[in-house]
């Protein structure tokens, strides 16, 4: 028999069930020692400073960590730098002296440094989008790995489901190697052709998780009885192998700890993004046991961005792209591997409509010209496209837009053109580069991440109100007496993260920069900002009203966020500070910390 099969990833169960897991101190210890250099990737970490984060002695983690690296600590280190200035150097044109010494290096260690790692000196190394990987472990528990990326095609298998022992609760990390684990009379775990394990979920039916075992098969065949078919798809992916174990607990062990390095370490460290529309499986031969993982970013090594700040243009393009195929906001956030929050509020905030919004009426704006082209007829809108009827179709258009979808033409759905926009608003901006010292900010929060209808609030509407109007939570406080043209309140993004594992938090607060004196209003607390050198854009003209405000909070994140940013982002530091806006003397302010 067929059924629709919808794809199981490790990384969806790795992310919190790993924490739950019966997997030994050692691997949680490893775990938070790799999120605590990449947290800090941008300086320095001696070998006293992770000995004291992870409570160990120097000569006992040196021990530790090579031993499950096969390097020492401070090489590892140097590596992982010598990565991150080849990432800066890529489409840069800074000087490679000051990249270098950023990263720990002098110039002339720098130069031969690089040369020794990568083959190539750091000038000809300009324009290059691949950096090669950081090395892949060489063995677990004694036996022999190795990784290659692939191109592959689509594959049609086929075999035996094996339902989950247990259920929903199921931890795929704990459960690689499913039918080694849990021995079934129904599947050959000798046999000489090479097999395939995947993790499925049939929610069309009985809502259940299954593991199947089978092997390559073709389409035109009919299935054999008590048999399920899965089409996986193809595309780029990165197979690791590990050498067969001596027995079903040692493949089974063996294939665990391969999957736990992959998800937990080697993922992480280059920076790849996997496709979670895709399909994590297994396979398992007479010599070895692999794993292939679906990649949408990092095939071949780590992939430069262009510019790690702009992204909106990407979504646009995405969406405008796939369009008929996106249900949701959260599918365009997996898709680029950031929070559906971290998405939709910036998109938001730049475009004064939401995302999801945009991808409703998008989708739409594109049937009805379809439909006026006779690219497809009307029975397809309910047969393909989810519309239970056309007169639901022409509701939702007209509710959408105002019209009827046969007046299509005259509607446009277009987004503003980032850099044609900042071409003609730029000029609205003063710049100065200034040197500030740290103060304090009494906030409170107009909007986080916490909450999920909060996702499309919008930003630049609310800072602007509350920036204009008095506070209710500054009310009877030494920050309510103020006139308006004294009126100093500071808006940005907090990011939280109690501790390493913790997933990050996001909550965008304003309030007033704290005086001596008065105390902290109810309801608000602290905030120390960092000072240092900062580019200030400025507005030319006061403003006193929010609505005016809020438009050219937009124009600064149009001009400034997505294209400034986005061409220098190399002289920003948003690695050690944050940006903020300051509404002072009704004149808003946008600090963007920068190193020169």
């Amino acid at each position: 028999m067929k059924i629709q099969v919808y794809p199981m990833d490790y990384e969806e169960f790795c992310v919190y069930e790993i924490e739950e897991s019966d997997i030994m101190d050692d691997k949680q210890k490893l775990k938070e020692i790799i999120d605590y250099i990449l947290n800090n990737r941008y300086r320095r970490i001696s070998l006293n400073e992770i000995c004291e984060y992870t409570g160990y002695r120097t000569t006992a983690f040196n021990r530790f960590f090579s031993g499950y690296f096969g390097i020492s600590f401070a090489k590892f280190m140097r590596k992982l730098n010598l990565r991150q200035a080849a990432k800066e150097i890529a489409g840069s044109r800074e000087s490679l002296d000051i990249i270098g010494r950023r990263n720990g290096f002098m110039s002339k260690t720098f130069y031969a440094a690089f040369q020794d790692e990568f083959g190539i000196s750091p000038r000809d190394f300009r324009e290059r989008k691949l950096i090669p990987d950081m090395p892949c472990k060489g063995e677990i528990n004694h036996r022999k790995i190795t990784m290659s990326y692939e191109h592959l095609d689509d594959m049609v298998m086929e075999g035996y489901p094996m339902r989950a022992e247990h259920g929903q609760s199921t931890n795929l990390m704990d459960e690689v190697a499913y039918v080694f684990r849990h021995p079934s009379t129904a599947v050959d775990l000798n046999s000489k052709e090479k097999q395939f394990g995947v993790w499925w979920h049939d929610m069309q039916k009985e809502n259940r998780l299954y593991y199947v075992l089978g092997s390559k098969t073709e389409e035109s065949r009919p299935p054999e009885k008590g048999k399920m078919r899965i089409r996986i798809k193809g595309g780029d992916y990165a197979v690791f192998a590990i050498e067969r174990g001596a027995n079903y607990y040692e493949i089974a062990g063996n294939s665990r700890e391969l999957a736990w390095y992959v998800f937990m370490v080697w993922q992480k460290l280059n920076e790849k993004q996997t496709d979670k529309m895709g399909f994590t499986y297994e396979a398992f031969d007479e010599e070895y046991s692999y794993l292939y993982v679906p990649l949408i970013r990092g095939f071949g090594g780590i992939e430069v961005e262009d510019k790690t700040m702009h992204i909106m243009e990407k979504v646009i393009q995405y969406v405008d792209k796939h369009v008929l195929e996106i249900y949701d906001a959260d599918q365009v956030a997996d898709h680029f591997g950031r929070s559906e929050f971290l998405i939709c509020d910036r998109f938001q905030s730049c475009f004064r409509v939401s995302l999801p919004d945009y991808i409703r009426k998008k989708k739409l704006y594109v049937l009805a010209g379809m439909l006026q082209e006779g690219i497809i007829k009307t029975r397809d809108i309910t047969q393909k496209y989810h519309f239970k009827t056309m007169n639901q179709f022409r509701k939702e258009f007209r509710k959408a837009f105002g019209q009827e979808w046969e007046d299509y033409e005259r509607i446009t759905v277009e987004l503003p053109d980032l850099k044609s926009y900042y071409n003609e608003n730029f000029t609205q901006l003063r710049m100065n580069i200034v040197n500030i010292d740290d103060f304090t900010v009494l906030v409170t929060q107009i909007k986080t991440s916490e909450a999920k209808e909060e996702i499309d609030l919008d930003v630049p509407g609310l800072a602007a109100f509350w920036m204009v109007n008095d506070m209710p939570t500054l009310m009877g406080s030494g920050y309510d007496n103020k006139e308006k043209m004294d009126k100093t309140m500071v808006s940005f993004y907090e990011n939280v993260r109690k501790n390493s594992k913790d997933k990050m938090k996001y909550h965008y607060v304003v309030g007033p920069v704290e005086e001596e004196g008065n105390a902290i209003p109810e309801n608000m607390y602290p905030v120390r900002m960092k000072g240092g050198k900062y580019l200030v854009f400025e507005s030319v003209n006061e403003i006193d009203e929010d609505g005016i405000l809020a438009e050219l909070m937009r124009t600064m994140i149009r001009c400034v966020d997505y294209v400034w940013v986005y061409d220098n982002w190399m002289r920003t530091d948003f690695q050690s500070r944050i940006s903020f806006w300051k509404y002072d003397h009704c004149k808003i302010h946008y600090y963007i910390p920068i190193y020169y």
